[in-house]
Order: C-alpha cells, then structure tokens, then sequence
C-alpha cells in the first residue's frame, strides 16, 4: 500500500486536487435558512402594515369624530341662520355696488367750483357717463379757470364747452362733463382733495 502513488490514492476517494469539498447535507440547510429567513421578513412586513394601517384608521375616526362634535355644538338652525345672513349681505353689498347714486358727483361738484360760477342746470346720462351742466360765470376768466379746475379733477376723464355767450353782465355757458364709472356706484370714495377755485394772484411790486 505504501507503494502506491498519491495520485491513485486521490482519485480513489473522489476528490480533486486543490478543491474543498463541503459536507452533502450543507445546501439543504442554506435553503432552510433562507426559507425560514424570507418567511420571518414577510410575516414581520405584514404585521407592520396591517397593525399601522389600522392605528392610522383609528386616528383619522378620532379627528372625524372631533369635528362631528365641534359641528354638532352649534345647532343646524344657528348654522343655516348664520349662512342665511351672509348670503344677504353679500346679495346687499352687490346691489350696493351697482346701484347708481348720483349724489356721488355733488360733493365732486361741490368741492370744485369757483367762488364766480353758480349752475342752473344739470342733466345726466348715467350710459354715458356724461354730465352736462349749465350755468353762468362772473366774466370769461372766471369759466376759464372754473375748466382748468374740472381738468384737475380725477374722477373727471374729458371736459368739453359746449357753448358760452356774454348776457347781462355775465358769461352763460353749458358745458358736459364725462366722468369716471365709479362715480355713480355706492362705494367708499377717498376724500377728494378740494382744488384751490379761487387763484392767487401774483404780487405787485
């Protein structure tokens, strides 16, 4: 026995030169333990997401049941009363908004006419926008500086002289105004600032 070769006695035993061999059971145990492995990650996934899916459930009924309660304290009738009253006010404020007022342009008027001029007519084409105003003037500077006022005027878009003669002692003169839109609504208005009607007249040395 001592004279055989050692290759004779390696290929006797079924086993190659330079390689380990593993026991036969070893890759029957690696599958069961991956198996078991796969099977507990699973188990752990499904109880993670059924358990977190219902502690979620059971946080969105207690916010649920929270605002049923905060809606339930105050009564349906308080709340159809309180939709009821807004509704109206947003229907007044509308019609407000749209309603025509032409007492808007008095104050304008008001506030904007020389100490020289006196209106005896006024008529109005809300369509328009127009105003038109008759009325007489002390003398020609007096009108002329009664237009300059109207062209300093905001709400006030285009002036025109319709006509203007000497009568009396004074100038009579119709002249038409259109104004902005916003003039004839019902809305809170700045104040206007009051134009200077009466000009200062320059200093004599």
């Amino acid at each position: 026995m001592n004279g055989q070769p050692a290759s004779s006695l390696n290929s006797s035993s079924g086993r190659v030169p330079g390689r380990e061999v593993l026991p036969s059971g070893a890759p029957r145990k690696f599958l069961t333990f991956s198996f078991f492995l796969f099977l507990l990650v699973a188990l752990t996934y499904f109880g993670l997401s059924v358990g977190y899916k219902a502690y979620l459930n059971r946080d969105i009924d207690k916010l649920e049941g929270a605002l049923n309660d905060l809606r339930f304290e105050v009564p349906q009738e308080e709340q159809d009363e309180l939709v009821s009253f807004f509704s109206q006010v947003a229907n007044i404020k509308k019609v407000l908004d749209e309603h025509v007022i032409a007492s808007n342009f008095f104050s304008v008027l008001e506030k904007n006419t020389h100490s020289k001029i006196a209106y005896t007519n006024m008529d109005l084409s809300v369509a328009d926008r127009k105003i038109g105003l008759s009325g007489v003037a002390a003398d020609y500077d007096a009108l002329v500086t009664q237009l300059a006022i109207f062209e300093s005027v905001p709400e006030i878009e285009r002036i025109v002289l319709d006509n203007s003669q000497r009568n009396e002692g004074v100038v009579a003169f119709r002249v038409t105004l259109t104004v902005d839109k916003g003039v004839f609504n019902f809305k809170e208005r700045a104040p206007i600032p009051q134009s200077n009607s009466e000009p200062t007249e320059p200093e004599t040395q």
